[in-house]
């Protein structure tokens, strides 16, 4: 009979012993230095967990003390096999090292391996810890094996507690899991072949570990495939599950599936995070299966076009064209050639006859952004074309049919056009038998942290080909402001921020003004508060509302401006608007343009 390693000695702190179980889903190695008895069993609680059909739920118990080793089952079905020979129900057999143990059909061997080889394959480089998990996720392809990823936080971020909480995790983890620092106190762990409750399990048991040393923490987990689409969004999954944390149990574990869902919706990857997006996407999903025209509502920036492709890639329409067209962005002549199309010697310059994008968008999809803007002659002839699929082109004298599925999208109140007579009302009751409407993004909060994150980590790859964090300081500004520019604002906040940070961590310093608060906001910007924000008599307290859109709006431009160092073009991407656009407000603001600075 083998002994575990006298105490004290420097074998025992350079070897450690361990139980190499090979089940159906691949090698697992458990620690067993600690002197307590450990469980064995297919139940998820158990402390050598195996996730094998012949192992029964409470099949056998391990324990090592002085003496040496000794395994004994539980009455399990399938039996405990020593050297061989089946073990006796509740009996105690002595086990040597390079013994076979058998549980069920799981096979199994009692080994010593150093203490740095168990840390070394435990801790990763970031990158390599990423590369890890995309590895994992191609095992999973191929063999059918689920694995977790767990995103752990102290909540004290106090000197000593970042250290004392890796190490804590390290005597928690298994041999072949995986951990890496993110920040300081913010761990990432990789937790192989386990289902979703072995994830949890592994998960509660490391948090009731770091409780008894003192440690607070929050912790999300998140299991390919059931809870992302690729490995990438896995890792995003548990952060944005982690930060949703309200330990309403006193676990301080959240799963992906109280949380989020990740879609992948084209080249997008769409995480649902509240339960109103949730409950949106449900109804995006079911309307996706008809033909009738959709109208999606939402203010500006909150991501109506995204809505609009996965309407029309979880259709019947997926393998056929996608056309878009902002009915904003072109006068009504152009607009009208551009939609319908035209014959050659319609107009001047027509030297050939063209298609419009109803036409290019046959049997597939149209998007028609900015709907509210379409003047009303061409909005008679988009009623037709809803009415009896019929297009004809501008100079020709004969139809075209066309089967092609409309999308309407607006940030305007269509009820108030349709009322002052901008908007038609036939077409207006054609296009809202199926309405969407985007939530802004103030009632979207739990999606600011994972939003953020990674817009802040895109800029920072094309800025410095670097990675980034989000400190505590900046993340509660951001979730405290009220984004009336909602996502695409969002998104241009983070990137001059990357480009205004000097190290790896965005703090609060590095945010504009408007955002953390050193710049009041405009009336009409926040969320409406019980307390009354002055003497409506008092002069100067409020701005004529028109007044206050012109001063927004120039505050706007001029920032874009000078974050683009006077280029037009990129301002306008900033700001999210069309080149055209811009020109236009430069003129009507009184805003004099700028060169770009060379050199």
């Amino acid at each position: 009979m083998a002994s575990s390693p006298k105490a004290g000695s420097k074998e025992e702190a350079r070897q450690r012993l361990i139980l190499v179980v090979l089940t159906a889903g691949g090698v697992r190695e458990f620690d067993l230095s600690e002197g307590t008895p450990k469980t064995v069993g297919s139940a998820t609680a158990s402390d050598i967990f195996l996730d094998d059909p012949s192992v029964s739920l409470q099949h056998a118990w391990l324990s090592q003390d002085g003496g040496g080793i000794t395994v004994c089952d539980l009455g399990s079905e399938h039996g405990t096999f020593v050297r061989g020979a089946r073990s006796p129900a509740n009996t105690p057999v002595e086990v040597h090292l390079e013994d076979e143990i058998r549980f069920g059909t799981a096979a199994g061997q009692m080994r010593t391996a150093s203490v740095s080889r168990l840390c070394a394959a435990q801790v990763l480089s970031p990158d390599r810890f990423d590369a890890r998990v995309v590895e994992e996720a191609q095992r999973s392809f191929r063999y059918g094996r689920k694995f977790g990823v767990l995103a752990v936080e102290a909540t004290d971020r106090s000197k000593g507690v970042a250290e004392s909480l890796r190490a804590a995790v390290l005597r928690t983890l298994r041999a072949n899991d995986a951990i890496t620092v993110r920040a300081p106190g913010r761990l990432d762990l990789l937790v192989v072949e386990c289902t979703k409750e072995g994830a949890v399990a592994a998960a509660r048991r490391i948090h009731s570990s770091l409780v008894a040393c003192a440690i607070s923490t929050r912790m999300g987990v998140a299991v390919y495939p059931g809870d992302a689409t690729t490995p990438e969004s896995l890792l995003v999954v548990a952060q944005l599950t982690m930060c949703s944390t309200r330990s309403s149990e006193g676990t301080g574990v959240e799963t992906a599936h109280e949380a989020a869902r990740m879609l992948r919706i084209g080249t997008h990857e769409v995480v649902l995070a509240e339960p109103l997006m949730v409950r949106l996407f449900h109804f995006v999903e079911r309307t996706a299966a008809g033909a009738m025209p959709v109208l999606i509502t939402g203010e500006t920036g909150t991501g109506k076009e995204i809505i609009a492709e996965a309407v029309h890639a979880l259709g019947p329409r997926a393998a056929r064209p996608m056309v878009r067209l902002n009915c904003a962005a072109l006068p009504e002549n152009l607009l009208e050639s551009e939609l319908f199309g035209h014959e050659r010697g319609a107009f001047t310059g027509a030297t050939a006859s063209n298609p419009g994008l109803l036409e290019e968008a046959r049997d597939g999809t149209l998007l028609l952004d900015e709907i509210g803007d379409m003047p009303l002659p061409l909005q008679a002839k988009l009623l037709r074309v809803l009415e009896d699929r019929r297009v004809r082109r501008v100079g020709a004298t004969r139809d075209h049919l066309v089967d092609v599925r409309i999308i309407a999208s607006t940030h305007r109140d269509l009820v108030h056009a349709v009322a002052e007579g901008h908007f038609r009302s036939d077409l207006y009751y054609r296009l809202t038998r199926v309405v969407l409407e985007v939530p802004p993004l103030r009632q979207r909060k739990r999606e600011i942290p994972l939003l953020a994150a990674r817009f802040a980590a895109e800029a920072a790859g094309e800025t410095w080909g670097g990675s980034i964090t989000v400190a505590a300081d900046a993340m509660a500004a951001l979730l405290a402001y009220p984004w009336p520019g909602n996502v695409r604002e969002l998104k241009n906040v983070m990137s001059r921020a990357v480009m205004s940070c000097d190290s790896g961590e965005l703090e609060r310093r590095h945010l504009p003004s408007t955002v953390i608060g050193e710049v009041a906001p405009l009336a009409g910007t926040t969320e409406p508060s019980s307390e009354p924000a002055g003497d409506p008599a008092e002069p100067g307290t409020w701005l004529p509302l028109e007044d206050a859109v012109r001063a927004f709006e120039r505050g706007r431009i001029l920032e874009a401006l000078h974050a683009a160092q006077g280029n037009q073009t990129r301002a306008a991407q900033l700001l999210g608007v069309p080149r055209r656009t811009l020109a236009y407000k430069l003129a009507a603001l009184g805003i004099e343009a700028t060169r770009p600075r060379r050199g």
